[in-house]
């Protein structure tokens, strides 16, 4: 109960109210929801305004931010207004971050927003966070996603650009890439999959095979054969309608990683030989040198270590060349 009201007195004796005439029930109660929101409504509009924005920033970040976020709506951005909220119990303040003293005033207050008010603020984030070198490339996807993603649902937004589903897919296709860089690969699934939602393959199957092929490719680093499997039997089936000889190869590529996951190396073999003649001929290098390391370790584990050998040795002398 205490972590629930975040230590707020009136909350937690809310919910030790309701707590004690549901006994067993551990379902947040629908009357603390309407407790908070008459006290967000119940505040002056400057301080509602700042917990709106907040609320779409997230749980916590630095009191630039909301400065930032506030100029760039076209507000008045006033410390002593987050000093009230703090004093209110809304707002912790520590070194000049900000958070929320509960999540659930976060999420009430992000669930009185109109869509449209949701979309413009998500917006302007990404806006802000694009201006600065050293905003993560992740987070200003995950603002720009979620404006598109609400324009999908409602229509036109005045505020948010007319190109939002393409501009969020190709940065959220940057933060899925940087992520399998990392390996947080299953944040690169997620961030794929939301790209791959956002572009319409209709008009940009390019776009969405190579999406695919990279969340097969995160998918796999997470030893999900079955999941990369229909992702890149996919892009393999329109690389070859379309004479797409470089993605039809990586297609093949991941294809024999999954053979060779489920332990069928023959299969493995056949997928990787032909990804290495596809990419010989394209003149490819880079691509080549992975499909060349991969197609060695088929013979490390199960086949012939003189071939793993020669074949992983030329991958070797291509990648430091």
């Amino acid at each position: 109960l205490f972590e629930r009201s975040g230590g707020n007195p009136l909350f937690l004796t809310q919910l030790a109210e309701v707590a004690r005439d549901h006994p067993g029930d551990e379902a947040l109660p629908g009357s603390l929801r309407s407790l908070i929101a008459a006290r967000l409504d119940a505040l002056p509009n400057s301080r509602r305004l700042l917990i709106d924005n907040a609320s779409v920033l997230g749980t916590t970040g630095p009191v630039s931010a909301l400065e930032r976020f506030a100029d760039e709506m076209g507000q008045t951005f006033a410390a002593g207004d987050l000093d009230a909220l703090v004093d209110d119990g809304l707002f912790d303040l520590e070194d000049q971050w900000w958070h929320f003293r509960s999540d659930v005033v976060r999420e009430v207050a992000y669930q009185t927003l109109t869509k449209s008010a949701r979309a413009q603020r998500h917006t302007g984030i990404a806006a802000v966070m694009r201006d600065f070198e050293l905003a993560p490339i992740d987070q200003i996807a995950h603002h720009a996603a979620s404006a598109a993603e609400l324009v999908g649902e409602i229509g036109p937004v005045e505020g948010v650009p007319s190109d939002a589903a393409p501009s969020a897919a190709g940065l959220l296709r940057s933060a899925a890439e940087r992520s399998l860089d990392v390996g947080a690969f299953s944040q690169a699934i997620h961030q794929a999959t939301r790209a791959i939602a956002l572009v319409d393959a209709a008009t940009d199957p390019v776009g969405t095979s190579d999406l695919k092929l990279l969340r097969a490719t995160a998918t796999l680093e997470r030893r999900d054969a079955g999941g990369a499997l229909d992702d890149a039997q996919q892009v393999l089936v329109l690389a070859e309608a379309e004479g797409d000889r470089r993605r039809e190869a990586i297609a093949r590529r991941l294809l024999g990683i999954v053979a060779q996951q489920q332990g069928d190396l023959e299969t493995a073999r056949t997928e990787l030989t032909a990804s290495v003649d596809l990419l010989r001929e394209l003149g490819d290098d880079h691509e080549l040198a992975t499909s060349l390391s991969d197609r060695g370790f088929v013979e490390v584990f199960g086949g012939s270590l003189e071939d793993a050998d020669r074949i992983l040795g030329e991958a070797e002398a291509m990648a430091d060349a």
